[in-house]
């Protein structure tokens, strides 16, 4: 049986989209090209494996995928457990080779060595020089960025995520459809370059992000394509709203709510539900995949300043949708899933702070540890949404129910899956409960004809 290495770079310090440059740069010397030999690469730090040096010469005859990663990089961290299992289901026809950047503190190795003895992890790890050199030279971007080679050393996907069964489909050689990269020089999955974009300009405008038109007060909706570049631009002072490559969940709570994710520091985290509820006879349409750009949508509004304010555009944009759904939108009051977050007696006695400065501290292991002294318990309630990736998986909201009214100290030491934020939550004296409570919920019905 074939081995499989892969290959999926997280660049670092990077958090949000590289939009397109104004002037194209052609491929860098050495970056992988699709259907091409990829560059010769060579790490000599190689930990939890055969061997402490490796290179791509090492692997000919076998398929080879890499994954890049960062402490700086939450998503990374949080892909460790589902990289993990698919190590253990496929075993020896993929090898996943974790890579990174080795600094002078050795953050990072001794990071994922503790992550590696907290979560039994199987893939070994390849360390970068600190300034990162291959990432520059194969021109990664955003994270992640996939590259797979084939046996024959000929790169063969490069893409920003390789999902499971879609890879497995891959390696048997189906048709797949995998989510556009990102590059420091942007172009697309297929190594053509994407139309530019200026994120500083409205979308369509003088060839800024396709096929250009002029107009003096526009509402558009197109769909998305593998070349469209992903963006959300909201100023309601300049009276603009973008949101290319989203599906239609994301624009239906933007209309309604002015946001359509949950945020850390969010004034409807307690009493509103973001998905819409669809109570409709066809919802093929909120069916969306991004890695295969299905029914991802791109929306631009832009209205003269007489016009710019919140509420006037949010208004326009919910207009907007009815105009070309037809979907009749409500906003009502149900009973809905969410964690409450409870406290023994005990735990809010031995919680309460003992005064002192206010700090934070991560004791040098990020996404593991996190020391708290002096803090509300609010930022406790933000940190186990974002560590535990409850809100991020699967939309529910975790609500203060503790009862504790003034600051804390707390020293957390947990791995970035829910069961272990549970245990550790536990170990204070606090859990994770599921309920239900009445929020703002956004129903989407069909229209009623009333034509005969």
């Amino acid at each position: 049986m074939q081995r499989v290495l892969l290959f999926s770079f997280a660049f670092i310090n990077f958090c949000s989209n590289i939009f397109g440059q104004s002037v194209p740069v052609r491929d860098l010397p050495g970056e992988p090209i699709i259907g091409k030999p990829c560059p010769e690469f060579h790490f000599n730090q190689v930990d939890f494996y055969s061997k402490k040096a490796v290179s791509l010469s090492d692997f000919k005859g076998k398929w080879l995928i890499l994954d890049f990663w960062s402490k700086d990089c939450s998503s990374c961290i949080a892909s460790f457990p589902s990289i993990n299992r698919e190590q253990q289901q496929l075993k020896d026809s993929v090898q996943f080779l974790m890579v990174t950047y080795d600094d002078v503190k050795h953050v990072n190795r001794t990071m994922y060595a503790s992550f590696k003895k907290k979560l039994n992890l199987q893939m070994p790890c390849a360390f970068d020089d600190a300034d990162s050199t291959l990432f520059r030279e194969f021109n990664v971007g955003l994270l992640p960025h996939n590259i797979v080679v084939d046996p024959k050393g000929i790169v063969r996907v490069i893409t920003s995520k390789l999902l499971g069964e879609k890879l497995k489909a891959f390696m048997a050689g189906k048709p797949v459809s995998f989510p556009t990269p990102s590059y420091l020089n942007d172009k697309n999955i297929t190594g053509e370059e994407k139309f530019q974009y200026n994120r500083n300009l409205p979308y369509l405008v003088n060839g800024n992000g396709g096929i250009d038109g002029t107009f003096s007060f526009r509402s558009m909706l197109t769909m998305a394509s593998a070349k469209t570049p992903s963006s959300e631009i909201v100023d309601y002072k300049k009276g603009r709203l973008e949101m290319l490559g989203y599906p239609l969940t994301y624009l239906y709570a933007q209309a309604y709510f002015g946001k359509y994710l949950r945020g850390l520091n969010d004034s409807l985290l307690n009493d509103t539900w973001l998905t819409p509820v669809l109570k409709l006879k066809d919802t093929s349409i909120f069916q969306y995949d991004f890695a295969g750009n299905k029914n991802l949508f791109c929306y631009s509004l832009v209205v003269p300043n007489s016009h710019a304010s919140k509420e006037s555009i949010l208004n326009r944009m919910q207009a907007d949708l009815r105009s070309y759904f037809g979907y009749e939108a409500t906003i009502e009051k149900r009973k809905m899933p969410y964690w409450r977050l409870i406290a023994t007696a005990k735990a809010k006695s031995e919680l309460k702070t003992k005064g002192g400065p206010s700090k934070l501290s991560d004791n040098g292991k990020p996404w593991q540890q996190i020391s708290m002294r002096n803090q509300p318990m609010s930022y406790l309630v933000k940190i186990v949404g974002m560590y535990s990736g409850v809100v991020e998986r699967d939309g529910i909201p975790v609500i203060d129910e503790t009862g504790i009214a003034g600051n804390i100290d707390m020293d957390i030491d947990w791995a970035t899956d829910f069961a272990a934020v549970k245990e550790e939550l536990n170990r204070h004296g606090l859990d994770l409960v599921s309920g239900e409570k009445e929020m703002k919920t956004l129903v989407l019905r069909d229209a009623i004809n009333l034509e005969p």
